[in-house]
């Protein structure tokens, strides 16, 4: 009996170290959004952005038009990185890390986002 627990233990752990062995990190083929360095974000920028825009409730964000930002309320001027890519706009905060993708619409001066409560008017 006790032969038999041994080389089941031994199968054990030849099991769990080759399953082990056999992981990898992910995140070296395909990094986290959060944390990607502004130089590696593919910059589309939609030149209707660029420009600053402020909430009635004084949320303000700044579209540069090299694809950098600044966010000023919500994570007190914050700088991030953006880009969009048909109507979506997906923005990076290096420093939080956050990032989330949204849907955009604007019309004349007043640009509104799916998520969004609020509607932002250009200065």
């Amino acid at each position: 009996m006790k032969k038999i627990l041994l080389i089941f233990t031994i199968m054990s752990l030849i099991v769990l170290t080759i399953g082990m062995a056999s992981c990898r990190d992910l995140s070296e083929d395909s990094p986290d959004d959060t944390t990607r360095p502004a130089e590696e974000v593919p910059i589309m920028i939609d030149e209707n952005l660029v420009g600053t825009w402020r909430a009635e409730n004084g949320y303000e964000r700044t579209f540069n038009a090299d694809g950098t930002g600044t966010s000023l309320a919500l994570l007190d001027g914050d700088i991030f990185t953006w880009s969009a890519q048909g109507n979506v706009l997906s923005v990076w905060f290096p420093n939080a890390p956050y990032s989330y993708d949204d849907e955009y619409f604007i019309d004349g001066d007043e640009l509104t986002f799916t998520e969004a409560f609020y509607t932002f008017t250009r200065q």
